[in-house]
């Protein structure tokens, strides 16, 4: 009888642990992330995409990792059906060293109960440190001449050198320099510029450093940045979630300038949706209102709507306008 139950206990685990598996195979974009072979002290960062595939709204009641050395964070933890965010995922290679196997568990509660696994591997190299752990610029303004830099140390080889690098990103301009340290161990300083007209956005990029080890050719330099305009629109995503055929529903969106400005026209708007703003004169911030306003079909919306101002070489900001009609 005992053997049975023991039986039935495992079926059921293995039964569980599939229905997660393919849950997270239809939420996220991936379900594991082998980030390599990296200098200890490399702060590594990854984004996974997150989606609603379901009919119903979706809740994250918790995130949680499976060690001190992983932080992991979501973007939103309401999705309506069809929606999208991000699951941030941190590795901090200073807290330990070799070969390691994590796991960042993500709790739903709606519309069903659930936790879902997501799989981080990585090996932290003693005889290489990067200290700070990676390029991380913060949040710039376009434009601003932004710079970070990174020092790269060998411990084990005496003659070791880095004798050239790699950037597949235009738009950052790398320069590295040899740092002179009688007695020290190898040593080299990479530092980075971003270009004027890099794009808005979220950046994630590497560069790579090759080196005369024939063990270990590349050490990998992770970059983050955040490059905003002078024009910035929040949400960048404005999300009414199911709306009722022949219903008016209306939201905000903020608009922030790095100088006064009016809003000169929109595009994007139809029979479905329409932008209005609040004021007509010049200001730091103005706010929109976007009325949706959906008639006898049914089914996802989704709008990208442009705003031009008066601001002078700016260009417009855009925002999503995302909405399910239901009858």
């Amino acid at each position: 009888m005992f053997r049975h139950l023991v039986a039935v206990g495992s079926a059921l685990c293995t039964l569980a642990l599939a229905a997660s598996t393919l849950h997270a195979q239809q939420l996220l974009d991936q379900v594991s992330k082998d980030f390599g072979s990296v200098p200890r002290g490399t702060i590594l960062s990854h984004q996974f995409k997150l989606t609603n595939q379901t009919t119903a709204p979706l809740h994250v009641a918790a995130v949680r990792t499976s060690c001190t050395c992983t932080t992991a964070t979501v973007g939103k933890l309401e999705l309506q059906p069809g929606e999208s965010t991000t699951l941030m995922v941190n590795l901090d290679t200073r807290k330990f060293s070799g070969s390691r196997s994590f796991t960042v568990y993500l709790t739903l509660d709606r519309p069903f109960l659930e936790e879902i696994r997501v799989l981080l591997s990585a090996t932290s190299r003693d005889d290489i440190t990067l200290t700070p752990g990676q390029l991380n610029f913060g949040r710039v303004k376009r434009g601003s001449q932004a710079a970070a830099s990174v020092v790269v140390e060998q411990h084990a080889l005496s003659g070791w050198e880095i004798v050239g690098l790699e950037n597949e990103n235009g738009y950052l301009l790398p320069k590295l320099t040899k740092l002179e340290r009688p007695g020290a161990t190898p040593a080299y300083q990479l530092e980075v510029r971003l270009r004027d007209d890099i794009p808005v956005g979220a950046w994630h990029a590497d560069i790579y450093l090759k080196t005369n080890d024939p063990n270990n050719p590349r050490v990998r330099v992770p970059l983050v940045v955040e490059v905003e305009g002078n024009l910035v629109a929040t949400p960048g995503e404005l999300v009414f979630g199911q709306c009722r055929q022949n219903s008016t529903n209306e939201k905000r969106v903020v608009l922030r300038g790095s100088a006064p400005f009016k809003i000169v026209r929109t595009e994007g708007a139809d029979d479905l949706i329409s932008v209005s703003p609040a004021s007509s004169e010049a200001k730091n911030v103005q706010v929109l209102k976007v009325t949706f306003s959906p008639k006898a079909q049914t089914g996802e919306v989704i709008r990208r709507m442009k705003v031009f101002t008066d601001l002078n070489g700016e260009e417009a900001a855009d925002f999503t306008v995302q909405a399910t009609v239901v009858p």
